[in-house]
């Protein structure tokens, strides 16, 4: 089959972190192979647009909310007539959506046989278990863009090519800092530690009092603290002794998304759950400690960061008795483990 494209639609509509291990998908050698006329375009969570405005290299995108609405249907519906893309990969779409994508007529619809919807709406279905977490998410992303152009049979490519490439060394995403000056909450540059404690909970998180010492470890050592956050994050934010306190910068629910992006980017180092923060951190080329479950689908094999100065702590427990006793299993990886790899990075004396 010999298909004419000039315009493709990537689609995941989900969190931060999953965004962040997406958007390199684009960068497959299916899609060099169609040539720089190409228009690649982006379908992302409303309010993630900063991601792509900051990758390098940029991504264009439109934005649109995951949860349904009529506004939202008629908005996206009026989009995609206007911009009729050739071709969909959708790497995560709910229901409505993928309907949308078919109901607008595009001729080649790639995505991922999952849910009852994707059998209906992709006339080019991709089977890929993920639940076992074999690979990484970010790996899953560029192989299902990969396999779905090799099953399409575009002009140029072929499946042994598709099958060497995703053998090749997959770059991880680059985000570009945004200039920010930190006085207005009285930081320095390469001056603090961030610890983001809190998360969406799709996995298992560290223990609060976990936490709350390796805060009080820092602060003993003269290093700033600035805790970052969300009101989203409330079960893990219970730090009100904190925001009083010297050496302790609470920046919870006090930056938009370009300011954080400045804030991390000036940081000697962030210690985080597996939450979309530690994704963008690792991006934009920080040092990273990233605390994980042993189970396998939120393990850092499938989920770790992916930059050059990234490590993960994950917890010894066996899968099943982290499930079962999960506070107990997690707090079997120790404050002092952190310490240790920030002392080795020479970030803590």
């Amino acid at each position: 089959m010999k298909q004419q494209i000039k315009k493709i639609l990537l689609v995941r509509v989900d969190k931060i972190g999953d965004l962040v291990l997406s958007l390199n998908a684009d960068q497959s050698p299916c899609l060099s192979a169609l040539g720089s006329s190409v228009e690649t375009v982006w379908m992302i969570h409303t309010g993630l647009g900063f991601i792509a405005q900051h990758s390098q290299p940029k991504r264009r995108f439109f934005e649109v909310e995951k949860k349904f609405s009529w506004k939202e249907f008629f908005s996206t519906l009026y989009w995609l007539k206007s911009f009729q893309p050739d071709l969909v990969v959708v790497l995560h779409g709910p229901a409505w959506i993928n309907f949308l994508l078919w109901w607008s007529g595009i001729p080649i619809r790639v995505g991922r046989l999952s849910q009852w919807h994707s059998y209906l709406f992709f006339n080019f279905g991709i089977r890929q278990s993920r639940k076992k977490g074999e690979q990484h998410e970010s790996q899953f992303n560029f192989e299902l863009v990969e396999r779905g152009f090799a099953q399409v049979k575009l002009e140029g490519r072929s499946s042994d090519q598709s099958a060497n490439s995703t053998k090749d060394g997959l770059q991880p995403l680059k985000l570009v800092a945004p200039e920010i000056n930190l006085s207005p909450w009285n930081l320095h540059p390469n001056d603090y530690v961030i610890i983001h404690p809190g998360m969406g909970g799709s996995a298992l998180n560290w223990p609060v009092s976990h936490y709350h010492q390796l805060i009080a470890s820092l602060v003993e050592k003269n290093i700033p603290v600035v805790i970052t956050g969300t009101k989203s994050d409330q079960l893990h934010l219970h730090y009100e002794k904190w925001k009083q306190s010297k050496g302790v910068y609470w920046l919870v629910d006090r930056l938009n998304s370009v300011q954080l992006l400045g804030v991390l980017s000036q940081a000697k180092a962030l210690v985080a759950p597996s939450t979309g923060v530690l994704h963008l951190a690792a991006s934009l080329g920080q040092k990273c400690i990233g605390i994980f479950s042993s189970i396998e689908v939120q393990s850092p094999r499938r989920w770790g960061p992916k930059g050059l100065h990234c490590e993960t702590l994950t917890s010894p427990a066996h899968p099943e008795e982290a499930k079962a006793n999960p506070d107990i299993a997690m707090g079997l990886i120790s404050v002092q483990q952190v310490l240790d790899i920030l002392q080795r990075w020479e970030v803590i004396p």
